[in-house]
């Protein structure tokens, strides 16, 4: 018989981040109440749950692997997206500030231009009258 230890070294992919840290064990605690059910229903003989668990987590692991891997790439895409989006509304945000500052540079400009005016009409009314 195979040992359990040895599927382990060798069937299982090694362990690069803490998702996969916490994939194992999540495996692990999958396996461990599938084998313990067998184990209290009588269908297993004796010693026989640790290999059940480790067989079970080897299968899970090869089924479920890839469908993980593909959902990953599909977040990981979403993400890269959601941050083209960021980027983008900062960029139109940058650029509505320009605008608001340049139409505050209008109106003071044209606030100055009507008072500049103004000051000229009362001035030559004031030489005109006086």
């Amino acid at each position: 018989m195979i040992e359990p230890p040895w599927i382990a070294q060798n069937l299982l992919p090694a362990k690069t981040s803490s998702a996969d840290e916490q994939w194992d064990d999540s495996l692990d605690l999958l396996a461990r109440a599938v084998a313990d059910d067998l184990d209290r229903s009588g269908l297993l003989a004796d010693g026989a749950a640790d290999a059940v668990r480790y067989h079970f987590r080897g299968y899970a692991r090869r089924l479920l692997l890839p469908v993980l891997e593909d959902r990953r790439g599909e977040l990981r895409a979403s993400g890269e997206a959601l941050y083209g989006l960021e980027q983008e509304n900062r960029r139109l945000q940058a650029a509505h500030e320009g605008v608001r500052e340049a139409r505050g540079h209008e109106v003071r400009s044209a606030a100055l231009a009507a008072s500049l005016i103004t000051a000229l009409i009362l001035a030559a009314g004031a030489l005109l009258l006086g």
